[in-house]
């Protein structure tokens, strides 16, 4: 989970870029919090594996999107692009890992 979480904070920092390039406005810490407080309430008591599985899917799906962004994105941002979708798979690769899948 600290890979993650590490890999999460070097994402959002190359991701800011963008965000101000195009003067996008992130969600609110205080919003994200409470979505990590919901979904961590939602996965309370759940087999931690079958979390870790749910998780590959819905990141694989994450993955496809980052592809079409990148398919769309202009020259300029295709370095930014790219990391968002090797994130992902980082992601889905790291939760492998962690069980055996």
């Amino acid at each position: 989970m600290e890979r993650c979480a590490a890999l999460e904070r070097e994402t959002a920092t190359q991701l800011s870029a963008l965000l101000q390039k195009y003067q996008l406005t992130p969600r609110a810490q205080t919003m994200l919090e409470e979505r990590g407080v919901l979904d961590a309430r939602r996965d309370a008591g759940s087999d931690c594996k079958k979390v870790m599985q749910q998780s590959i899917k819905l990141h694989a799906g994450y993955v496809a999107e980052f592809k079409a962004l990148e398919a769309m994105g202009p020259v300029e941002d295709q370095r930014i692009l790219a990391a968002l979708t090797a994130h992902e798979i980082q992601l889905i690769e790291s939760i492998r890992a962690e069980t055996g899948a």
